[in-house]
């Protein structure tokens, strides 16, 4: 891990295997589903669902108080050691990194190749539940500078040192689904106008474990993702393109990249926005 950017925003299974009793770490696994988790866990792991960084509206949380409390609800204190596991959906610890840093919390670490290492490397699950401390924690305010809205792409969509990277599904970006169903009435699929298609689990090897940060960086430049350009990178709801606001940022070391958190969400909901199928 030592050739990433910053290599401290990962860990190893081994590293964590070691600090399972360590009261000041916690580790969260997040899923789209909680069947794997309830059969069987990292011991002393708290479960959140892909949707705890969103709101009823599918927005991220902003709201420093209710951030607060998600964090107060997993345990955390403001000295925590979070470690961040996902399962089948790879794109979840990437997220919540952005998602931590945002809220302003200092140490918070991706483990390298979530669950599936995990097992891989012969550590062991359990089912018992575990139980938490209520905690004190305050956020004061979230950093919305690694964040952008609707009209700031489409004040740049045309500008040739912005990538507008769309890291959805092929099917999602030329418009054939919605997210993950068919395209219902009322919704608008497509993709925003010029934007370049990168799936985002392409950043990962077969073990779950992130590519090195040559290959990375060789990925990104084949598509014309370079360091020189501003990099906007949007998804359905802002989850996949925080993975890869993540993987540009703290895997590569990219200086100007920003979020698109209300991604295909807003940009289809805005009136007057252009779509391209």
């Amino acid at each position: 891990m030592a050739d990433y950017a910053n290599p401290s925003a990962l860990t190893d299974t081994g590293w964590l295997e070691g600090n399972l009793d360590n009261p000041d770490v916690v580790v969260i696994e997040m899923d789209t589903d909680p069947a794997a988790y309830e059969a069987g866990h990292i011991p002393g792991s708290v479960f959140w669902p892909a949707v705890a960084p969103l709101d009823e509206t599918l927005s991220t949380l902003s709201d420093p108080g209710a951030i607060s409390n998600l964090f107060e609800s997993a345990g955390i204190r403001p000295s925590t050691t979070v470690i961040l596991v996902h399962g089948q959906y790879q794109a979840t610890s990437g997220w919540l990194y952005w998602f931590f840093k945002r809220a302003g919390h200092r140490d918070v670490r991706v483990l390298n190749g979530g669950r599936q290492k995990w097992l891989a490397d012969g550590h062991a699950l359990t089912d018992a539940k575990t139980f938490l401390v209520q905690t004190n924690y305050r956020v004061d305010s979230v950093d919305l500078s690694a964040s952008v809205a609707a009209s700031d792409v489409a004040a740049v969509i045309a500008d040739a040192n912005v990538a507008i990277l769309d890291v959805r599904s092929f099917p999602e970006f030329t418009g054939d689904v919605y997210l993950s169903g068919p395209v219902q009435p009322d919704e608008v699929a497509g993709h925003i106008p010029g934007a370049i298609h990168f799936p985002y689990e392409l950043v990962h090897d077969e073990d779950g474990t992130f590519k090195s940060a040559a290959s990375l960086e060789k990925l990104y430049a084949d598509k014309g993702i370079t360091r020189d350009k501003r990099v906007l990178p949007y998804c359905a709801v802002g989850g996949r393109s925080a993975h890869t606001w993540f993987v540009l940022t703290q895997l590569i070391g990219f200086k100007d990249v920003q979020n698109f958190d209300g991604s295909w969400r807003e940009w289809s909901t805005t009136p007057g926005l252009p779509i391209a199928r």
